[in-house]
């Protein structure tokens, strides 16, 4: 019988490539269905993720060296696996920022422009979408510039 202090990181441990991968592909199924890219918007990768990629198979391999009780143990899991892919997941879309012919990405998030109710403009850096499904977003750019290169592509009112 494998002692539930090894069996939790290793089963955590072993997740990791798991979500890169489904992370990857999500992203990828996202980008293939918005078809080809209009205009790419050069975003900053934020390097603070990079670190978080490093500290989370860390974070989890500790439990092989310190005895924790079972809670604390899947909460210092949890918090590794959920950092992981926040940090993947940012990494990702940070290089897939754009206009496509069907959505926008920016910033992890993604619009179709068919799934887009209304929307409105609240300030020159930010805009606001109410979605078909009653749902909204805030997208917020660093340029007005990057917003006004947007408009157009959104549905008229």
């Amino acid at each position: 019988m494998i002692s539930p202090s090894i069996l939790l990181p290793g089963v955590s441990l072993s997740l990791l490539p798991f979500i890169a991968l489904v992370v990857y592909f999500k992203i990828s199924r996202i980008i293939h269905q918005m078809g080809n890219k209009i205009d790419f918007f050069s975003h900053k990768i934020r390097y603070q993720f990079f670190g978080v990629l490093l500290i989370s198979p860390i974070l989890i391999g500790l439990l092989f060296f310190r005895k924790f009780d079972i809670l604390t143990s899947i909460a210092i899991c949890g918090t590794g696996l959920i950092g992981f892919y926040i940090a993947i997941h940012d990494i990702t879309c940070s290089r897939k920022c754009g206009i496509y012919e069907k959505g926008l990405m920016w910033n992890g998030t993604w619009v179709f422009f068919d799934s887009i109710d209304s929307w409105e403009r609240t300030d020159p850096f930010t805009v606001s979408v109410i979605l078909k499904d009653r749902s909204l977003k805030h997208l917020s750019f660093s340029k007005e510039e990057i917003l006004n290169k947007l408009e157009p592509f959104l549905p008229s009112e």
